[in-house]
């Protein structure tokens, strides 16, 4: 296969996707470039892609769809109809769809068929419409739906909601379903999450999803946490999953929302399902049943590692004793600055509560800083919460450590600024009020 390589958005707008190439993205695509698209033609549309992608760590922004209009294979609304191949390594942010009327709907796959998916983030948010579609419908945040894959180190941070009330409704934060009763290769799911606010008018739903498995497979969902609220108005609904459908294993999961109209803390049924160590905040919830052997804990129990039994804090998880849930250790792995031009001071770091994220801009330029939950930094370039060090790239190149005073923990409302200048020895960074001027020069937060 030959290998394209997919540094503008007009380059990503053609691609086929017919199995014969591979793709691999060698920039950024950000809303400042020149060919950023005011209208985007969703990929793979009626047919399905089966191009490998490797993202390579780069980021695709700013992605608005809201013409959606039935074709005539009608999988799904997505940057992705349907899909069968494998992605690695690409992150989404402020990636916005909306539909009303599609059988499955999402941010960035409509439907999945198969194939593995490692090291894909999208923020953004998806929202359906009331209108009627026939058969079942889905509405997730990364995919709509799937009949098998294998999903490592993938995540969905935003906003996801339905008004359709129709009782074939499928939702979930992460997905709106994951099951298949007729293809036999396996759903895996490992190191996955969901970070966000759920809002459902119908149907079945689930934190995670709403339903998984499958007669004719086996599933296993590892290491995986949703993270929110959810506000059910009808139909069946619980904080992680709502119906497992034999074969599955659900080990070292958790869910942390605050519910209203929400049926169960973590799972309804349990056919033929084993759920091992897994934990739900009843404090938040409201709720305390034990379905499928699930463990209410309230908040401060979930603070609390001792909580989790079985659970590894060595090389999966991490947690921030008495002040947080465990999050995953591969959040703190986010490359930074690899695309920032150098200089010599006026890099900004933005930070804004409401999509949870951080960004250094220089000029038009940016790069992702940091994922943020509960207000403490949980993903930053090679940073060593032990010893507080922080590594810095310019262009890929290493510039050397800075190690901080105090562990990188910020403010949990509001919006602020952070504005740096990099010498030849160190880094230095003030914190300060306003996008304008200079920063508060008697505050400084990072020392």
């Amino acid at each position: 296969m030959a290998t394209v390589e997919i540094s503008t958005w007009s380059e990503f707008q053609a691609i086929i996707g017919d199995g014969t190439d591979d793709y691999l993205f060698t920039s950024d695509l950000l809303t400042t470039d020149p060919d950023y698209p005011a209208t985007f033609d969703m990929l793979a549309e009626d047919g399905i892609f089966q191009g490998d992608i490797d993202g390579d760590g780069h980021v695709i922004d700013g992605l608005v769809l809201s013409s959606y209009s039935a074709g005539s294979a009608d999988y799904g609304y997505a940057v992705f109809e349907s899909f069968e191949a494998n992605m690695t390594n690409l992150h989404f942010t402020n990636l916005n769809v909306s539909a009303n009327g599609t059988k499955r709907i999402a941010t960035v796959f409509g439907f999945i068929w198969d194939g593995n998916y490692t090291d894909i983030i999208a923020e953004g948010s998806v929202s359906r419409g009331s209108s009627s579609t026939s058969g079942d419908a889905y509405c997730g945040g990364l995919f709509g739906s799937c009949n098998a894959g294998v999903f490592t180190r993938c995540g969905f941070i935003g906003d996801v909601s339905s008004t359709y009330t129709s009782s074939s409704q499928k939702n979930g934060g992460f997905s709106g379903q994951m099951y298949s009763s007729s293809n036999p290769d396996p759903i895996t799911v490992n190191e996955c999450f969901y970070v966000g606010n759920m809002s459902f008018a119908g149907g079945e739903s689930g934190g995670f999803t709403s339903e998984l498995g499958g007669s004719a497979k086996t599933c296993s969902t590892f290491n995986t946490y949703v993270e929110g609220s959810m506000v059910v108005t009808g139909g069946a609904s619980s904080g992680f999953v709502k119906d497992e459908i034999s074969n599955n294993d659900l080990d070292n999961c958790y869910s942390a929302l605050d519910c209203t109209g929400v049926t169960y803390g973590f799972t309804g049924s349990t056919s033929s399902s084993v759920v091992s160590n897994c934990y739900y905040d009843t404090t938040r919830s409201g709720l305390s049943d034990t379905n499928g052997g699930s463990a209410p804990k309230t908040t401060t129990e979930m603070y609390q590692q001792a909580t989790y039994s079985g659970w590894d804090f060595s090389t999966v998880w991490v947690i921030n004793e008495g002040n947080d849930y465990p999050r995953l250790q591969w959040e703190t792995e986010l490359e930074l600055l690899e695309s920032m031009h150098d200089g010599t001071n006026g890099y900004k770091v933005e930070y804004n509560i409401t999509s949870s994220s951080y960004r250094i801009t220089h000029g038009s330029e940016f790069k992702e800083f940091a994922y943020v939950r509960s207000g403490t930094i949980r993903r930053v370039s090679n940073y060593n919460a032990t010893t507080k060090e922080l590594e810095f790239f310019v262009n890929g190149v290493s510039q050397g450590t800075h190690t901080f005073t105090n562990a990188l923990v910020m403010p949990s409302t509001g919006t602020f600024y952070i504005e740096g200048q990099r010498t030849v020895d160190e880094w230095s960074y003030k914190e300060g009020p306003t996008a304008s001027g200079d920063v508060a020069t008697d505050y400084t937060y990072f020392t």
